[in-house]
């Protein structure tokens, strides 16, 4: 889901100025259907009386359900540099002393910028 043209108009400077430098969505992108502030009123209803939702007109459209193609993982995951140690280590002393030593570690770095489903250009 997407907000509208008419909520991002509808809202503050500061989320204007946020989609108009980072909210171009993509050329593939299919429109599902259209949610107005009537069909969300349950959302809106928890606001406060004076709140920015309850400003809006009941028919104002809000939010769109989009559909897009994105690369599928196959299996393989997303590009990333990851190990995993595990070590155990057992020592007989003697028959009745007996030690046991383990050790785990894992290490993920995900590269930035590996979010393939988003539906804003990325």
């Amino acid at each position: 889901m997407v907000p509208t043209p008419q909520l991002i108009a509808a809202s503050g400077a500061n989320t204007q100025s946020f989609f108009s430098t980072y909210g171009k969505l993509r050329s593939d992108l299919s429109s599902l259907g259209t949610f107005t502030k009537g069909q969300l009123s349950s959302v809106c209803n928890g606001a406060s009386a004076t709140g920015p939702c309850n400003a809006l007109a009941a028919g104002t459209p809000m939010f769109n359900e989009v559909t897009y193609q994105t690369p599928a993982d196959a299996g393989g995951g997303l590009p990333q540099n990851t190990y995993d140690i595990v070590g155990n280590v057992d020592y007989n002393l003697s028959e009745k002393t007996q030690m046991s030593f383990r050790y785990a570690l894992y290490n993920e770095d995900d590269f930035a910028g590996t979010v393939n489903t988003s539906p804003y250009v990325v």
